[in-house]
């Protein structure tokens, strides 16, 4: 049987932009810290950050939780420039 790997899913709310540094960052580190891998996924709702899934086996037990380890990083990954509407 072939072994699953873990892997954060991050769904990108429609109006947000994607930052290229901190996806890449983001993917080192959940590579080298968790062995996980990445994927983006462009979602057609409106919300007002990133949502992440995780999937595959995880490991929730190291010494910072692990969505605590995460989301600092996984914030940075998207952004979003709807606040200019209504200053331009």
């Amino acid at each position: 049987m072939d072994e699953v790997t873990p892997n954060l899913i991050l769904i990108v709310p429609e109006h947000h932009e994607i930052n290229a540094d901190a996806v890449d960052d983001l993917w080192r580190y959940v590579r080298m810290t968790y062995g996980a891998e990445l994927s983006l996924v462009q979602s057609t709702e409106r919300r007002d950050s990133v949502v992440p899934l995780y999937t595959g086996p995880w490991r929730w037990d190291g010494p910072v939780p692990l969505h605590d380890d995460l989301w600092p990083r996984i914030q940075r990954t998207t952004f979003s420039l709807e606040w200019l509407h209504g200053v331009l």
